[in-house]
């Protein structure tokens, strides 16, 4: 098991590896050339994993955008007609948490594989409002500022009320 980024399958170092299968997690956020670098690796088996209901990839260049370098290889597979197959139940948060997921982009359908007894919280630091919720909203005060980079912003006020 080879585990590297699409774009990383590219070393000259792969060239002469066989491949039976090739996996690549996220694929709704990698884009139809980064697909391609491992797919020419020549393997019999290519599985794309992700959500169709999650940001697809993120192409800066208008450009290449209206060249449809904005949609993903697994999107592009779905809209020709290949149906995926999807998983149906989740391991990784509190059903509490899913609830939201389930409902609004899966029509109901996503099912826990833990329960809430296996999500405790645990050793927080933090006067929790409702030992039983596993989420709240805490409103704060502050103003966004544009950082020193000139690229992105922060809230100070934020910062310090999660420290």
């Amino acid at each position: 098991v080879i585990c590297c980024t699409c774009v990383g399958a590219g070393d000259r170092r792969m060239n002469k590896l066989q491949f039976q299968s090739i996996l690549i997690d996220e694929s709704m956020q990698a884009t139809e050339p980064e697909c391609m670098v491992p797919v020419v690796l020549g393997a019999k088996q290519l599985i794309l994993v992700g959500d169709h209901c999650q940001l697809g990839p993120i192409v800066m260049c208008k450009k290449a955008a209206r060249a449809g370098l904005s949609q993903s290889l697994f999107e592009r597979l779905v809209v020709l007609g290949i149906r995926p197959f999807r998983l149906e139940v989740q391991y990784r948060m509190h059903p509490e948490l899913s609830r939201f997921p389930s409902n609004f982009f899966y029509e109901g359908s996503l099912q826990n594989g833990v329960c809430a007894d296996e999500r405790r919280l645990s050793k927080i630091d933090f006067p929790w409002p409702i030992n039983e919720k596993p989420m709240f909203f805490y409103v704060t005060q502050g103003q966004e500022e544009i950082a020193g980079s000139g690229t992105s912003y922060l809230n100070r006020t934020e910062a310090a009320n999660v420290e």
